[in-house]
């Protein structure tokens, strides 16, 4: 459960990371702000530059019910469940 807490953020940095090393590549910057200065020569691979990721909802939600079944399921005989999953959801 504790790596249940911690995945989801540790996915968001590497893939914000992931994409701001493409944008600094695609500007040849350090900062890429300027959406202007682009070297892309298609619309298609700006799009997949600058776009973010595809948001999946079953996987969020098949997240959400994994940590409630183990919850509920494990949390009477192991209390401390109940906080880690309110800071798993909370996340």
């Amino acid at each position: 459960m504790l790596i249940l807490c911690v995945m989801p953020p540790l996915e968001f940095l590497g893939e914000y990371l992931f994409r701001h090393a493409r944008r600094m590549y695609d500007q040849k910057k350090c900062w890429p702000n300027n959406l202007a200065d682009t070297t892309s020569d298609t619309l298609l691979r700006f799009e997949s530059i600058y776009n973010g990721p595809e948001f999946k909802v079953y996987f969020q939600y098949a997240f959400i019910m994994n940590v409630v079944l183990v919850t509920f399921l494990f949390g009477p005989l192991i209390p401390i469940l109940f906080p880690i999953a309110w800071v798993c959801l909370f996340v």
